[in-house]
């Protein structure tokens, strides 16, 4: 079993949104797509017992691919409901309930999302390009020590105690897999947010808590119509803090370098 340092290591751009009057003008969404929403509490997994390592970059192969710029806010409940509020409850559709996202003006979207951020509602802005017919996932996450283990050296009178220390992952993952659909264009999200509620503890011996970490895991899917240039207000997941919501927009760009080269040849021969 590794042992680490008692620390945290950050990788993702938390902040507390403060509170304030909402001011905001609600999204005009079009085109809506639905969403699938699944949630749970559950003990710390196998899969979420990390080492520290250094993150990976891996650029996709050349061909017509889709630059994707997330942005997760955590905002007040009341200000979500100003802002869309359709995405907060399922609403009755022809398969029935459902939870539903859309598109949206990106210029307004683009101006939202500066005044969230300066009232520190960000939490993440994860970017990745995914080729067209391929996958790409990216990871925010924060990596948190915690005391999986200890021994108990020495006498009655004099002891010893040395912790075992693991650190495990909680944050965001984001999926996307754009496809072609005929002459569409379509994009399949998975939004994974793992956030840890509270350790159980196990067991006690002088200062130190033998703790089993437990995680809220919630996860939003959805599939959407693309356009070149685009803008999404994918759904919404409850937040860390009573009475807050958190929420998933993403902006994207088709990047065509065949396309690109072609409209350039047929410009300069003119």
């Amino acid at each position: 079993m590794r042992r680490l340092p008692a620390s945290c290591l950050s990788l993702s751009l938390i902040a507390a949104c403060h509170s304030a009057p909402a001011t905001f003008r609600p999204f005009q969404l079009e085109d809506h797509f639905p969403v699938t929403y699944e949630g749970r509490i559950a003990p710390l997994a196998e899969a979420d017992r990390k080492s520290a390592t250094e993150p990976s970059v891996v650029l996709p192969a050349a061909g017509a691919s889709v630059a994707f710029r997330s942005t997760i806010v955590e905002l007040p409940e009341a200000d979500a409901r100003a802002l869309a509020p359709g995405l907060l409850a399922p609403v009755p559709t022809s398969k029935g309930l459902q939870l539903q996202g859309g598109h949206t003006d990106a210029k307004f979207l683009r101006g939202l999302l500066h005044s969230l951020a300066s009232r520190g509602c960000l939490r993440a802005q994860p970017f990745t390009i995914a080729r067209i017919g391929t996958t790409s996932t990216i990871a925010v996450n924060t990596q948190t020590a915690y005391v999986s283990g200890f021994k108990i050296a020495g006498t009655l009178w004099s002891k010893v105690l040395d912790p075992e220390i693991e650190v495990f992952e909680h944050g965001t993952t984001l999926t996307f897999t754009p496809q072609r659909d005929g002459d569409a264009l379509t994009v399949g999200i998975d939004w994974l947010q793992n956030d840890p509620v509270r350790p159980i503890t196990l067991a006690r011996a002088d200062n130190v808590a033998l703790q089993v970490p437990v995680f809220t895991r919630q996860r939003l899917t959805a599939t959407a119509r693309l356009d070149e240039h685009d803008a999404l207000v994918v759904g919404v997941l409850p937040g860390r803090e009573a009475g807050t919501v958190t929420m998933l927009f993403v902006e994207s760009d088709v990047i065509d370098p065949v396309a690109a080269a072609k409209q350039s040849t047929e410009h300069a021969s003119r």
